[in-house]
């Protein structure tokens, strides 16, 4: 058997398919080529908890793969809480959500986003 060593720049996707129960990811090399591996259901488990436990020993790496935001959806639960869902550019989809007093931290957190933009922060909308 022979191994084939592809160091990745870049995780594209990963999609479900029922059908064949794996779990296909498109990663991107450093050379821009892309490559899909499918993972057996089965294996998943086991390959999730390895990287995990293995991640940790590579050090602090505090922003891992920045992904781009392509939209966000404000959802409020039926016991109440509020969250936002927000999109990434590779169809990811992650929910948040935020106690009341996150709420302000987040807002804080936007206008940082606005001065780094180079735009000035504006007040909040409150209607």
């Amino acid at each position: 058997m022979s191994e084939k060593v592809i160091r990745v720049a870049a995780a594209l996707e990963a999609t479900a398919d029922q059908t064949r129960q794996v779990m296909r990811v498109q990663l991107r090399d450093a050379h821009g080529g892309v490559h899909t591996i499918e993972i057996p259901a089965g294996v998943l488990g086991a390959l999730l908890v390895a990287l995990h436990s293995q991640a940790s020993r590579l050090g602090p790496n505090r922003f891992g793969q920045p992904m781009t935001l392509t939209s966000g959806n404000a959802f409020a639960t039926a016991d109440g809480r509020v969250g936002l869902e927000l999109v990434m550019e590779n169809a990811v989809r992650l929910p948040v959500l935020f106690p009341r007093e996150a709420i302000e931290t987040l807002r804080e957190a936007l206008d940082e986003l606005e001065r780094f933009a180079g735009t000035p922060p504006q007040a909040p909308s409150r209607h």
